[in-house]
């Protein structure tokens, strides 16, 4: 057996046992194992990490404090951690660098801690980059562009009033509607609150607490009328550019799913086993809950039609065209222009509202709100526009032979 600097065989008492010495804080400690292979092979192995400890960090190894030890051993964790995770990582200098400044006389940039609340949003989300994701990426480069350097602690209130108050349409210059100038604030109180939270900036220097969430004028729902869905699909169905939009806009207009949710949806996802229902798993839906949705019968008649026109079907095929989440979300938003550029006004969020106010009609408030996927109360208040029955039923009549 081969002992290294540092071990020793000795006689204690009437049996022998293994001793491994090394410096903590300046004192000489022994560890001590019994006199067994496997008492070796622990012995040796303490003793070889002791050996690599020293030759990393130096003769001075064994003067460091427990407290730096712990130091050393928590970013070890944090920085396997990150790479496992496949995200990037502060170097150890950066990380305590960083935090003696906050504990002295500086905070990080907005920049820096909207660097970290990107890291968290993506490690929730499995390293997906969702849309949602890509809107807060570049929501958070737009102000941090405006605050360059700053420190957060000295964006003051009135600060980020002005640049609320100031914020344009990049494209046009026009200024932001007061539903964007909401999301924004929302967005820096998030970064604000998760940096108190990860104790980068101190509470008394969240300046966003003064801050409150502007309200938004509430609106009567806005739908489509039923005179023009129907104009609406017959364009769709003489326009052989928007087949393939058909299932989405059909899922859209006779089932209420969400725009996100149609881009997550693939064809394995409709008529589950042959049966006439369409299953959302929580990876698909908005609020992480599954449901299913039972579609009327002219839904079906419009996807016989796509496919009659070529749209492949396939089960692994998502029903709107594109490689990515992003790419659908943009596919579907050139769906929509070209509708707007054809003559049709489609409000925000008027294809699920259209749908909701139908399907209380037909099915009632409460598995409305079920196939709708939020709660009744929600459905009451913001989702549906009072409708006849004669309309609902006209309405979910509306197929390829009647338009």
């Amino acid at each position: 057996m081969t002992f290294l600097r540092g071990m020793s065989l000795e006689k204690y008492s009437d049996s022998y046992r293994i001793s491994v010495s090394r410096h903590e804080n300046g004192k000489r400690v022994r560890t001590y194992y019994p006199a067994t292979l496997e008492g070796y092979k622990k012995a040796y192995e303490d003793c070889q990490m002791s050996i690599h400890e020293r030759t990393r960090l130096g003769a001075s190894f064994g003067n460091i404090s427990e407290d730096e030890k712990r130091t050393i051993s928590l970013w070890r964790q944090y920085r396997d951690n990150c790479q496992a995770s496949g995200f990037s990582h502060f170097t150890a200098f950066e990380v305590m660098q960083r935090g003696l400044e906050t504990c002295n006389t500086t905070s990080p940039t907005f920049q820096q801690e909207g660097k970290l609340y990107l890291d968290n949003l993506l490690y929730q989300e499995n390293g997906v980059e969702t849309s949602h994701i890509v809107k807060v990426k570049s929501r958070i480069a737009r102000i941090s562009a405006h605050f360059d350097k700053m420190p957060m602690h000295k964006m003051s209130e009135d600060l980020i009033r002005t640049f609320v108050a100031n914020l344009t349409v990049p494209r046009s210059g026009a200024p932001a509607q007061p539903a964007t100038k909401r999301q924004y604030i929302q967005l820096i109180k998030s970064v604000f609150s998760f940096a108190v939270k990860k104790r980068h900036l101190d509470e008394k220097d969240n300046s966003t607490l003064a801050i409150d969430t502007p309200t938004i004028e509430k609106k009567e729902v806005e739908i489509i009328p039923l005179k023009e869905i129907v104009k609406l699909w017959k364009h769709v169905k003489n326009t052989p550019a928007l087949h393939h939009f058909i299932p989405a806009l059909a899922v859209g207009l006779f089932c209420g799913v969400r725009v996100a949710e149609r881009t997550r949806m693939q064809y394995k996802d409709i008529f589950v086993g042959g049966r006439n229902e369409i299953y959302l798993s929580a990876a698909i839906t908005k609020n992480d809950f599954a449901r299913y949705i039972y579609p009327p019968a002219c839904f079906k008649q419009w996807l016989i039609f796509a496919e009659s026109k070529g749209v492949e079907m396939t089960p692994d095929n998502y029903i709107i065209p594109g490689a990515t989440e992003i790419h659908r979300v943009d596919a579907h938003s050139r769906m929509i222009k070209s509708l707007h550029k054809a003559g049709f006004t489609i409000p925000k969020n008027a294809i699920r509202h259209t749908a909701a106010s139908n399907m209380c009609v037909i099915h009632g408030f409460t598995e409305a709100a079920s196939q709708l996927g939020h709660e009744e109360r929600i459905l009451r208040r913001h989702y549906r526009l009072p409708l006849t029955r004669t309309e609902a039923e006209a309405y979910f009549a509306i197929s390829p032979e009647t338009v």
